[in-house]
């Protein structure tokens, strides 16, 4: 700004930061302008300041990278997930207050001077775990009486998360919470009705920390009751479903766009119908049906709480409870991508690439209209290739060990061998087959295509595949006219040549050999 004063910014995580300054000949010194604290038990005095969430996100922008080659880069504003809204600070902060609102949490805290100071400390702490909340929500609610979580399912999350110790909360005291959880102060939900609702779980958690650890005393405030039922009893033993991680990191790519984009056509007549003129969307219901009728190994339970994760945050599911069971099209495209990677989870291709196993199951998604795919990369999974490519190595191996036979004893090869050279010959890559219109020529030049393909390109190996070659067509020949062995010359002087020919090349084919051995035992 002047001679003394220098600005400089910076970018911080959300959260308590301990500074000092320090001035250019080395003098350290605090700023009057911040807090100065003591640095937790030592004697250092250090200035600090916190850090809030920011509840705007930033727009990102992608900059592709600098090239010869133009770079494919996925851009959700123009992909088939473009109408898919994503939860924001701003969003989950009015989710937040309304489910707040709903709810009687600030009943819990007595009355006192400090009440409002502990309804807010709580209302914080509840908000910094809120998407960890849903979350596990999400998936019982799925799973159970969607969109809440009935009161026998709840049971056995209490049982699961080990709220229900029968040491400090019994059968009996999970009633009791669940009941005065249930108890409405609106019009909106019945309280007879026992079945949890998102705004009612948070509550629950509350009344769950107070119950186990404040009443107990073994903690002093419920902000700490909280954390504890949390960190010890919820987050390690429930499960949760976390869609936005799972967009992220599978269905934001260009492959599987590409895959949904080119069969938009028939993936809508799927999606309409289940519509009709008076009801424009798809029912959790009939998703279950749905993926029933497709074959996919995926239980009910689980479609239940795919669907829940497919489906953007509602800000009120109370008002209108109806809007969480009504499936827009681009919340069944999340659905088909998640339950095609929940169909081969646990499975050999659990790791693949999300747009194979879209590719794999396109067809059986379409079948159920008697439709077929538009389009499919017709790629076979990356396990199944490298499969494929150990049993060609190990196949080629063999059939050098039989060529190298014939040249030094004169055994005749397999016929069934010769038939898988020519097989070989086909092959440009493992998984992928050259049309069975190549050339008879090119079908002899698997030994060179060997070579090629494993090893260095060196003179010594393009001999050693030319003598292959030779060798591989004098075996086939033999073979049509009936020979037992390699056509021989009966002059003397042809066979000695024939001898030190042979010799020579066996030299270069062990040597080719030992060279692509090592490159198999490098990969």
């Amino acid at each position: 700004m002047d001679d003394r004063v220098f600005l400089c910014a910076g970018m911080v995580p959300p959260g308590v930061h301990y500074f000092y300054f320090v001035r250019s000949h080395g003098t350290i010194f605090l700023s009057p302008n911040y807090e100065v604290v003591r640095f937790k038990t030592t004697n250092v005095f250090l200035n600090r300041i916190e850090v809030s969430k920011r509840l705007e996100d930033f727009e990102y922008v992608h900059e592709a990278k600098d090239g010869e080659e133009e770079e494919a880069v996925f851009m959700k504003d123009r992909s088939v997930f473009k109408d898919y809204r994503e939860d924001t600070q701003s969003f989950l902060l009015k989710c937040f207050e309304s489910d707040f609102e709903f709810g009687k949490i600030p009943r819990t805290v007595k009355k006192g001077t400090d009440f409002d100071q502990e309804v807010a400390k709580i209302k914080e702490l509840l908000f910094e775990h809120y998407v960890r909340i849903i979350n596990i929500f999400t998936f019982y609610s799925g799973s159970s009486a969607y969109p809440t979580i009935s009161m026998n399912d709840f049971t056995s999350f209490a049982n699961t998360t080990k709220i229900l110790d029968q040491e400090y909360i019994g059968l009996a005291a999970l009633d009791l919470i669940l009941v005065a959880t249930a108890v409405s102060h609106h019009q909106y939900v019945n309280s007879a009705t026992l079945d949890l609702t998102r705004y009612e779980f948070m509550e629950m958690i509350v009344r769950v920390a107070n119950f186990r650890y404040k009443e107990t005393k073994l903690v002093k405030t419920t902000c700490e009751a909280i954390e504890k039922v949390l960190s010890e009893l919820i987050y390690p033993h429930a499960q949760a479903m976390n869609g936005e991680k799972f967009r992220k990191y599978h269905c934001y790519s260009v492959k599987v766009n590409e895959i949904l984009k080119k069969n938009e056509q028939q993936l809508k007549r799927v999606y309409d119908s289940f519509t009709h003129a008076k009801k424009r969307y798809i029912t959790v219901e009939e998703c279950k049906t749905y993926v029933r009728k497709v074959g996919l190994s995926v239980s009910e339970m689980m479609v239940g709480a795919i669907y829940a994760e497919s489906m953007m945050t509602i800000i009120d599911p109370i008002r209108d409870p109806v809007r969480p069971n009504m499936m827009k099209y681009v919340e069944f495209l999340v659905f088909l991508c998640r339950v095609a990677h929940e169909h081969y989870n646990g499975g050999p291709y659990e790791n693949e690439l999300l747009f194979l196993k879209l590719d794999h199951l396109m067809p059986a998604f379409l079948a159920f209209l008697s439709l077929q795919p538009q389009f499919l990369f017709g790629e076979k999974f990356k396990i199944e290739q490298e499969e494929e490519k150990r049993n060609a190595n190990r196949k080629r191996k063999q059939i050098k060990r039989a060529l190298k036979r014939q040249m030094t004893t004169g055994s005749p090869i397999d016929p069934k061998l010769l038939a898988e050279i020519k097989t070989l010959a086909r092959t440009a890559k493992a998984g992928q087959v050259i049309p069975d219109s190549e050339s008879d020529d090119e079908l002899e030049s698997e030994a060179e295509d060997t070579f090629n393909r494993e090893t260095p390109v060196t003179s010594e190996v393009k001999l050693a595949a030319e003598e292959l070659g030779g060798i591989v067509r004098n075996a086939d020949l033999s073979a049509d006219v009936g020979h037992s062995g390699p056509i021989s010359v009966d002059s003397a002087a042809s066979k000695r040549q024939d001898r030190d020919a042979r010799a020579q090349t066996q030299e270069v084919i062990d040597e080719g050999r030992e060279q692509e051995e090592d490159m198999n035992d490098g990969m």
